[in-house]
């Protein structure tokens, strides 16, 4: 039990550490799509390639990436195709879209934004919807796509929220613990490196709300329960 009025502060998690020590180095806002896109290969070509399972496994999901973390990037090989000569071929080159998977809610609450007209803002093409029943909305965007405007609602009840695709860090890391604290409505502001008194308040919120039961009190520790509740309720 704390005394009245006081709380610990949170004990600061392992520092999450980049993984991989060759190849191209990931900068910040980065995910594998991006990387990808840029060097023209499919991600799944360079996740699954054996030079970068360690990445695989410490990281699990392409599009959370720390900076500093080193993705391999292969020579690319020439493709032959055998064709009848003297006459016109036409050849078209595959693509695999990414995916924009949301799920939107009222701040710091399950309900969500259900059954609204949406609109979807990239680079000045627009894509329009209903957002489904529990308030998910499923949509491929261009391989690459690093901003966006998504646009919920109608009239008063209009709401605008800018999108940034690959820029979440790992959930071990103290600024992944703080994107998902703001994106789950318990903080305000920008993420940081280390523990402010804002992100302490929120993380004691969150785990008042989500992790201790009973007569538990929070601890306000970063611990692994609470990392992994975080994870679990912000789906990555």
């Amino acid at each position: 039990m704390c005394a009245a009025g006081s709380k610990p502060k949170p004990r600061p998690a392992p520092p999450a550490r980049p993984v991989g020590d060759e190849g191209y180095e990931v900068r910040a806002g980065e995910c594998l799509n991006v990387i990808a896109d840029r060097f023209g290969f499919f991600s799944k070509t360079l996740w699954n390639h054996p030079k970068n399972s360690r990445l695989k496994s410490e990281r699990k999901d392409p599009n959370i990436l720390l900076p500093g973390d080193r993705v391999f990037i292969p020579e690319k090989s020439p493709r032959e195709e055998v064709a009848a000569t003297e006459q016109r071929q036409r050849f078209r080159r595959k693509g695999v879209p990414s995916r924009m998977k949301i799920r939107l809610q009222q701040c710091g609450t399950a309900e969500p934004y259900a059954n609204r007209r949406y609109i979807l803002d990239v680079d000045g093409k627009l894509s329009d919807g209903t957002v489904d029943g529990d308030g998910n909305v499923d949509l491929p965007i261009p391989p690459g796509t690093r901003k966006a405007v998504l646009t919920v609602g109608e009239g008063e009840s209009k709401e605008t929220f800018a999108l940034e695709f690959g820029a979440l860090d790992p959930p071990d890391s103290i600024r992944g613990a703080q994107q998902r604290l703001r994106n789950l409505g318990f903080l305000s502001g920008e993420p940081e490196e280390k523990w402010s008194p804002a992100s302490e308040s929120a993380l004691f919120r969150f785990q008042a709300q989500h992790v201790v039961t009973g007569d538990e009190e929070p601890s306000g520790v970063f611990d692994e329960k609470t990392k992994e509740k975080l994870k679990a309720l912000h789906e990555c």
